[in-house]
């Protein structure tokens, strides 16, 4: 790369922005040091020799600056970078430089007149990036090009109000009862975001969304998901599908759970290193977290998950791992390339789709279909447990918001590559009495409510905190209310009773 520096600068231009007052040359002074006494001539040395050292780490300093960030460097006090972009955006006569080119965006802060943007260059890596203010940008028919599609999808998922080509192959959640499968909860919703986006901002240029269920491929074979994998040849993937199942399903089939999503897991795993896919997004569960926390000394039973769905916790912990496997042997067999593959662990997911059978779904939909039909009978609505177990709810539209936002953004650093998904922390957490009695309000429902306290009720507690997703999504993305969400999840229940999953 050919040198931007600006050159010729003494250390003191650098440092007071002006030539010392006593001399035009430091060599004159290092000469003039000869003629002193020696205690003089080492003291006067030691000041000319470090000036002239920052002079020449002044120049480095000016020439790495001005090559990591691709500016023309023009000093002045205080500088640490220029404000001139390089190359010129515009030339003597303001017109825009036709050198001035932008790949794509790969991440963005702020917005607005505040707004920057981490640009790829044509023709060089993504760890040569640089971010660059949006005003440095307007103007720029390449940069307009490149930042439409990545604005469209971030804007939709930053909101609160929605409810090159990269192929985005996503693997729709799959959900086994009584041998019938379903497209699973998070799939729909995110396939529901991505039609409303293509509606409200016409085709969605250089983004292309294939969705696929077990009708196009049945993951836990490794025949049909290689077979997959070529015929769309996908840049990215978003991967959801799973044996899933609320707490008494986990614990009559434990083993079924953790076989069948390891073999999922491991096939889509495989396929996507095989294909070097560069962006990948798998979806784990807070439920991998351990019941207890490690403590010292080790102990035979130290750490496991609660018992009650071991078998598919153990499938989502396995892979984690095989994802972070997979990306570092990728990353070393590709240097120059960028592979970010991230996994996401959602708490509790809920809304319009989910699976509402009483006896195999998640807490929160069970309940609102039992609600309708106490309501319905004129009997109390019975919870299954205490009420006392306390979790953490996220919507499924604000899930499938999450997905896209971190879709986009190709710059993850590698501390955050393993993401909670979940709303912040401070006052999420709900119990299952409180929870009953906002889908009773919700639904309208005027009789009593029984807890069966007899029944299990799985762990206590697992709080998972959100602070790293913050650090990628930002502040500003905001979480549905609990009980707004949980309103349009009975509104949806009772208008497609007859032809949702019960």
């Amino acid at each position: 790369m050919a040198s931007h520096s600006s050159t010729e600068l003494s250390a003191f231009d650098v440092m007071i922005s002006e030539h010392p007052l006593t001399a035009a040359n430091l060599d004159i002074v290092g000469a003039l040091a000869t003629t002193l006494t020696p205690p003089m001539t080492k003291l006067s040395r030691q000041p000319c020799e470090g000036a002239q050292s920052s002079k020449q780490k002044a120049k480095l300093q000016q020439k790495y600056y001005a090559d990591t960030k691709l500016r023309a460097v023009e000093y002045a006090v205080g500088n640490k970078e220029a404000d001139t972009v390089w190359p010129p955006i515009r030339d003597a006569a303001g017109n825009l430089t036709e050198q001035y080119e932008v790949d794509y965006i790969m991440d963005q802060h702020g917005s607005g007149a505040d707004a920057q943007f981490l640009v790829k260059w044509p023709g060089t890596p993504e760890d040569q990036a640089t971010w660059e203010p949006a005003n440095h940008l307007t103007g720029c028919h390449s940069f307009a090009h490149a930042v439409a599609p990545f604005q469209k999808l971030a804007d939709l998922a930053s909101s609160a109000t929605s409810s090159g080509l990269l192929k985005i192959l996503t693997s729709l959640g799959t959900e086994s009862y009584h041998d019938r499968i379903q497209t699973g909860l998070l799939g729909k919703a995110l396939r529901a975001t991505v039609e409303e986006l293509e509606e409200q901002a016409g085709d969605l240029e250089g983004y292309h969304f294939v969705f696929v269920g077990s009708k196009d491929a049945d993951l836990r074979v490794w025949q049909e998901t290689e077979a997959l994998f070529q015929k769309y040849q996908p840049s990215a993937i978003i991967h959801l599908a799973a044996k899933v199942g609320g707490l008494y399903e986990n614990m009559r089939n434990n083993e079924s759970f953790l076989r069948e999503n390891v073999l999922i897991n491991t096939n889509v795993v495989r396929a996507a290193l095989e294909a070097r896919v560069p962006r990948a997004i798998f979806c784990l569960s807070t439920c991998a977290y351990p019941e207890t926390v490690p403590k010292l000394p080790l102990v035979e039973d130290l750490a496991p998950s609660h018992p009650s769905n071991e078998g598919y916790a153990a499938a989502k912990r396995l892979l984690e791992q095989q994802v972070r496997f997979s990306r570092q042997q990728l990353q070393e067999g590709n240097p120059g390339h960028s592979f970010v593959w991230i996994c996401v662990l959602p708490c509790n997911l809920y809304g319009p789709h989910d699976n509402f059978e009483v006896n195999t779904a998640h807490v929160l939909p069970a309940l609102v279909h039992k609600t309708e039909i106490a309501k319905r009978n004129a009997t109390p609505l019975i919870v299954r447990g205490k009420g006392a177990a306390l979790r953490q709810f996220l919507f499924s539209d604000d899930a499938a918001r999450l997905l896209l936002l971190l879709l986009v953004k190709r710059h993850i650093p590698e501390t955050h590559t393993l993401l909670n998904m979940c709303p912040d922390l401070e006052d999420s957490e709900i119990s299952i009495g409180d929870l009953a009695l906002i889908i009773k309000r919700c639904a309208q429902f005027d009789g009593p409510i029984e807890f069966d306290d007899t029944a299990p009720e799985g762990v206590l507690r697992k709080p998972a905190d959100n602070s790293k997703l913050r650090t990628v999504v930002g502040s500003e993305f905001l979480f549905t209310p609990l009980e707004e969400g949980i309103q349009k999840t009975v509104d949806w229940f009772r208008e497609n009773s007859a032809v949702a999953r019960t």
